[in-house]
């Protein structure tokens, strides 16, 4: 299957201080997306009413690759964030990458079926490979 849209998300980070701002790993993630003509989308789900907009998103766009960053905290909710997409698209392709995924790459797999990808480290190279 040959990719052709990406969205890149960052989960929201509820009862946390996390606040939401551009993150610098996801912007180099789009830089290369940008300069290799792969259509992509940035979703960053920490501002208000982002859980509708991924719905439509889903919908509208029809990712073929969801890349879903990750920090450790309250890392089973992003599983949860993974099924639902994978529910809402069966056939997207789901990557973790950012500091959990770098720490559990494994762990993620076994413990989240929905996540088909880790990627550890700097992603930018891997993910338009």
């Amino acid at each position: 299957m040959k990719i052709k849209r990406i969205l890149l998300l960052v989960p929201r980070y509820e009862k946390s201080r996390y606040r939401p701002v551009l993150q610098v790993g996801v912007g180099y993630l789009a830089q290369a997306l940008f300069e290799n003509g792969i259509e992509y989308k940035y979703l960053d789900m920490g501002f208000s009413g982002s859980s509708g907009r991924l719905s439509r998103l889903l919908k509208r766009f029809r990712p073929d690759f969801v890349g879903l960053s990750m920090l450790t905290f309250r890392y089973k909710n992003h599983y949860q964030l993974a099924e639902y997409i994978k529910d809402t698209l069966p056939k997207t392709v789901i990557g973790a990458g950012g500091a959990h995924s770098s720490l559990f790459g494994d762990r993620i797999l076994k413990e989240c079926p929905s996540i088909d990808m880790v990627f550890k480290g700097e992603g930018e190279r891997a993910l338009v490979d």
